[in-house]
Order: C-alpha cells, then sequence, then structure tokens
C-alpha cells in the first residue's frame, strides 16, 4: 500500500505529493476495513517514529482523492 507524502499546499489542501510505499500502511488498514468495510479515513504517518494515527472517518471523498487514486486507490 502506498502513502501520501504532501509537499506542498494550497489553503489546507495539497497540491503537490508523492506516493511513498509503506508495508505496516497495509497491514493495519487491512485489518481496519475487514473491522468496517464501508468505511473512509485519513490516516497520518510518522516519519521519525512510523506510527499511525487514524485521524477522521468519514462518508465522503475529499478534494485529495487524485492523490488517493494516484496512490494506488481505486474508488467505484
Amino acid at each position: 500500500m502506498s502513502a501520501c507524502r504532501r509537499l506542498e499546499e494550497r489553503v489546507g489542501e495539497a497540491s503537490r505529493a508523492v506516493t511513498i510505499n509503506h508495508p505496516q500502511l497495509r497491514v493495519t488498514v487491512t485489518l481496519f476495513v475487514d473491522f468496517l468495510p464501508d468505511a473512509f479515513g485519513q490516516v497520518l504517518v510518522d516519519d521519525q517514529t512510523g506510527s499511525l494515527t487514524f485521524i477522521r472517518l468519514n462518508p465522503h471523498l475529499g478534494q485529495g482523492y487524485p492523490l488517493s487514486w494516484q496512490a494506488g486507490a481505486r474508488f467505484p
């Protein structure tokens, strides 16, 4: 699973980002989705410690969706 790293923001939204491979994110999100299969959310990754923090769950897609698509997320 890939994660997006924001390189630049405009008005609080990412305007430039790169995707990075994060194996622990794949394991954690897979467990999460098994528990809440219809949930959408956002996870923060601490670059220094590698810890993952789920910061919000919501039923809509935000403006960051193009970055998610580029990272491999495929939503109908």
